[in-house]
């Protein structure tokens, strides 16, 4: 007996060993794709600026992609309000009706259904409990 929960026990140990292992994985590389996009973001902008410089002088380059940036920033925070305002709808289209509300049954109602569920039972001859 001791055996057979060593193992499962071994075997539990080892499954979530090997899911953190497949989890930590994934994080890293999506954190790694994070990164290099962001790096990428980085060199678009100063290539941006320094494209804008030459033409409007430094100055304003700042300033038009200081605005450009806070306008997508913008955009992407509304984008993510709307989404996280409004709970996604079920994949099988309309969502299900509340069931109404029904008041509680009485006492008698009750000792009546108990009463007859008891006597069936009784007069069946089931009596598996």
């Amino acid at each position: 007996m001791n055996r057979f929960l060593d193992n499962a026990v071994h075997g539990v140990a080892r499954d979530a060993q090997d899911g953190a292992r497949k989890l930590l994985v994934t994080t890293l590389l999506a954190l790694s794709g994070w990164l290099i996009g962001a790096a990428g973001f980085g060199l678009l902008a100063a290539w941006a600026f320094l494209m804008l410089s030459q033409s409007v002088g430094p100055s304003t380059a700042a300033l038009l992609l200081g605005l450009g940036l806070m306008a997508l920033a913008a955009a992407l925070l509304a984008y993510v309000h709307k989404r996280m305002s409004h709970p996604a709808e079920p994949k099988g289209g309309k969502t299900p009706e509340p069931a109404p509300e029904t008041n509680p049954p009485d006492a008698a109602s009750l000792f009546a259904f108990t009463a007859a569920y008891v006597l069936g039972r009784a007069l069946s001859g089931d009596k598996r409990d």
